[in-house]
């Protein structure tokens, strides 16, 4: 599991310093950005845990101006908490809109240490009641595996981390074929028993299923997609002989991105091109078991 991440707006140097001190203690990674844009196009990309804004930056009061954009553009979370900060007093006007705007709470510097902690603390464990929340919300009931509300929070979070660490991600896509006998169950099952320990299989439809890669390339994407229809044709048990393979069971799509952090391919599209390449191979209009899209966006029969 990834270390949290917060992201830290001001425009100097040793308020951000400071923060970054205590959130070390936490096993905080943290993000130092100078401007309103940058906050907007990190927050939006990597999708912090924490945000501490500075409330004056450039001009007074453009910190809540930010905190206010974050929200209404949804570029943060609702549930991601927005703090912050600053160095002169202010008055209570200039509080109640902060809080108006988004914010948490409005902390003075130099920063009371045993405060921020006890907000960090109650921070986390909201976020842990949340997630445990969230987790009965996720889940398909007959797979237990992630419904597609799941797969996109997943998706976006792996995402995420990806785009840190400048790494590749693919997505798989695989369906029953029309006439199909196998069960979705027997499918999901066998998935989960071959694919790799970090991957995340979910259900998308009542008859396709989604293998989330992080780390993986078009390569190993496309030599999984391969073991995992051959894995599942292997366990059919209407399959009279292993020579018999006349029909096929199943098809797949797939899409890959090589760096994360260079893509233009956003992190629910990934799902999407995945799952539509898969319908491509089902219909019968790409003459293949398995399709993906090029770096172009075309469709690739393998």
């Amino acid at each position: 599991m990834s270390p949290p991440l917060a992201l830290i707006v001001s425009g100097r140097e040793w308020p951000s310093r400071s923060f970054e001190s205590v959130l070390s203690t936490r096993g905080y990674v943290t993000l130092r950005v100078y401007s309103p844009a940058q906050a907007i196009w990190y927050t939006r990309t990597v999708a912090p845990d924490l945000v501490l804004i500075g409330t004056d930056l450039d001009r007074p009061g453009e910190g809540t101006d930010l905190c206010r954009t974050l929200r209404l553009q949804l570029t943060t979370s609702l549930d991601t908490p927005i703090i912050q900060f600053s160095d002169r007093p202010i008055s209570r006007t200039e509080r109640l809109e902060a809080l108006r705007a988004g914010s948490l709470a409005v902390l003075y510097l130099p920063v009371d240490t045993e405060e921020f902690l006890i907000r960090l603390d109650a921070i986390e464990k909201g976020r842990d009641s949340l997630e445990k929340m969230r987790a009965g919300v996720l889940i398909d009931p007959i797979t237990e595996l992630y419904n597609t509300r799941g797969l996109i929070q997943r998706v976006q979070e792996i995402y995420a981390t990806a785009m840190r660490d400048h790494a590749p991600m693919s997505c798989i896509a695989i369906g029953l074929a029309p006439a199909s006998k196998l069960s979705i169950e027997l499918v999901a099952r066998v998935i989960g028993e071959y694919s790799r320990p970090g991957d995340i299989i979910g259900r998308i439809s009542s008859d396709e299923l989604v293998v989330l890669m992080p780390g993986a390339g078009q390569a190993g994407a496309l030599l999984l997609a391969g073991q995992l229809l051959e894995a599942v044709n292997d366990f059919n048990p209407d399959r009279e002989s292993p020579t018999q393979s006349d029909t096929q069971e199943l098809f797949a799509g797939l899409c890959a991105i090589s760096d994360c952090s260079t893509t233009s391919i956003r992190p629910v599209e990934l799902l999407l091109r995945a799952a539509h390449a898969l319908r491509h191979s089902r219909s019968g209009s790409i003459a293949t078991q398995i399709s993906s899209y090029d770096l172009t966006g075309n469709l690739v029969a393998h």
